[in-house]
């Protein structure tokens, strides 16, 4: 039996029903959100409300459970809990419990540019992760997305269908190489029985690559009309960030945009045998109705 762990955010949702049409009723689903957890339940799915910080509560959880999905990550800080905390801590917390009740597998969604030394939080916290992962001796798949559709359908898209303008920090040029949830969700349901996802980590993007002004232009296209693009500079928003305490904005948000977000598919897609879906074609099936 599969647990997923962080079921109710949008990956969660994705994996989860993924893992539904793959078997039904027969996985169990942990979050903290009482309410979505309840929907599951009257779906006929075994559910857990709980935030990870009791191995002992955990394991009890994890009694038939074979194999862990976890998708569980802070989207951002707030005052009591950070991405050490979460990304990491609970994170090790279920692991150490899975460890102690015979899991035999566990995979996990990291994040591009996860290392030792990345200037991100988010970034450090999920390279000690897959740290613990590496050394403890149960089979493992770890995923590095590159970023989600969702994330340019819902505001840039959005923006770019209610507005005639959109404002980019910095010059716009930096690349990216976002997955449909859809697809990253079929590749954790099936990295368990994959033997070619074994103690593996995997970089895994969409099939395109463009960068932030060439997905504006896009998207001006699409919704045909013209969209002025204006750029702030970036030494500004670092500067405003500072100002204001990175309560605005924070400048551990701005060192993203200074990256590019790409990455080489070959290795996953000749794992999974999977034809990932592009984001214009996302774009162009998406139900604009819907926002």
């Amino acid at each position: 039996m599969i647990l997923l762990a962080g079921a109710t955010g949008q990956l969660g949702s994705a994996v989860y029903n993924a893992l539904k049409k793959e078997y039904g009723t027969n996985f169990k689903c942990l979050d903290i959100n009482a309410d979505k957890l309840e929907v599951y339940k009257n779906e006929g799915i075994p559910v857990f409300c709980n935030d990870l910080s009791d191995i002992e509560e955990i394991k009890k959880i994890l009694q038939d459970v074979d194999s862990v999905i976890s998708v569980v990550g802070l989207q951002r800080e707030t005052e009591t809990l950070s991405h050490m905390d979460v990304d990491y801590g609970r994170n090790k917390n279920l692991l150490q419990a899975a460890l102690k009740t015979g899991v035999r597998h566990f995979a996990y969604v990291s994040a591009l540019q996860t290392r030792e030394d990345a200037p991100r939080k988010v970034h450090k916290a999920k390279w000690l992760m897959e740290e613990e992962l590496k050394k403890n001796g149960m089979d493992y798949t770890i995923f590095r997305p590159s970023g989600f559709f969702t994330d340019f359908i819902h505001y840039f898209g959005k923006k770019c269908k209610d507005s005639n303008s959109f404002t980019l920090i910095g010059s716009g040029n930096m690349k990216i190489q976002p997955i449909s949830i859809d697809d990253l969700a079929m590749c954790l349901v099936m990295s368990s029985k994959t033997p070619a996802a074994k103690n593996k980590i995997f970089v895994i993007g969409g099939p395109e690559v463009m960068t932030l002004n060439e997905l504006i232009e896009y998207y001006a296209e699409f919704f045909s009309k013209r969209i002025k693009i204006r750029h702030i500079p970036m030494g500004l928003m670092r500067f405003f960030a500072a100002l204001t305490f990175d309560k605005v904005i924070s400048r551990d948000f701005l060192k993203r945009l200074e990256t590019d977000s790409i990455c080489d598919v070959t290795a996953v897609k000749e794992a999974f045998k999977i034809n990932f879906t592009s984001l214009r074609d996302y774009i162009r099936n998406f139900d604009w109705s819907k926002i």
